[in-house]
């Protein structure tokens, strides 16, 4: 597989991937999704929005770190070699739907035809049983399984199938595009002053050529 093939099927798990944060879960219910700055015996610190927080152990029901893995109220991590429970096949649907919602599935499904066509034709074929969307998208549910609850899975849904989620999701390319213009024209602007510093003979002005003296007697 050339390295071009595998970029585009990174870049695509980049995108169809769930951003990692850590999680914590409160016995009223609630789900707050946070950086965890510090944790004791006594509370926990968390991070939200840029704005801190605390809450006591008595408050907390479990708390999942985006890198380390679940972690037990009294802070004791849990062993990740422990195998998951299976997903139910309401919450496995519920998983579909939403990377369908989503756009994530045309998204990889048009990546995938673009790969197999630009392939060599001796290679298309092995590509197809490759590239294989739904079994890609079977591979990832336990990833979603660990972040999202039934009930995210459903405001989810419900939100990308909204008219604002249609606009969100028909405006984000457009959005980035600009955005990454606007940022290229910022440190263009901030690196410039620095460039001109560096090098003193681009930005020294030109001596202005001397006067015509007007009482100057012409050659004939």
């Amino acid at each position: 597989m050339s390295a071009k093939i595998i970029f585009l099927l990174l870049g695509l798990f980049v995108f169809v991937l769930p951003c990692r944060a850590d999680v914590v879960y409160l016995k009223d219910g609630r789900r707050i999704e946070c950086k965890i700055l510090e944790q004791t015996e006594y509370a926990y610190k968390i991070e939200v929005n840029g704005m801190p927080m605390m809450y006591y152990p008595n408050e907390v029901a479990k708390v999942i770190r985006g890198q380390e893995g679940p972690v037990s109220p009294a802070g004791t991590i849990l062993s990740s070699q422990q195998p998951a429970p299976p997903i139910s096949a309401t919450k496995e649907e519920l998983i579909i739907r939403l990377v369908a919602a989503n756009g994530a599935r045309e998204s990889m499904a048009r990546i995938f035809q673009q790969i197999i066509e630009e392939a060599p034709k001796e290679n298309q074929a092995q590509l197809k049983d490759l590239l294989k969307v739904d079994e890609i998208i079977k591979r990832l549910a336990p990833i979603y399984d660990k972040y999202y609850t039934e009930d995210d899975l459903k405001e989810l849904i419900t939100f990308y199938r909204s008219p604002v989620g249609v606009k969100h999701l028909q405006a984000t390319p457009k959005v980035m595009a600009d955005t990454l213009q606007e940022a290229v024209k910022y440190f263009q602007e901030k690196v410039g002053p620095f460039e001109a510093k560096d090098n003193p003979e681009n930005s020294a002005p030109t001596s202005p050529k001397p006067a015509a003296d007007q009482n100057a007697v012409p050659k004939k």
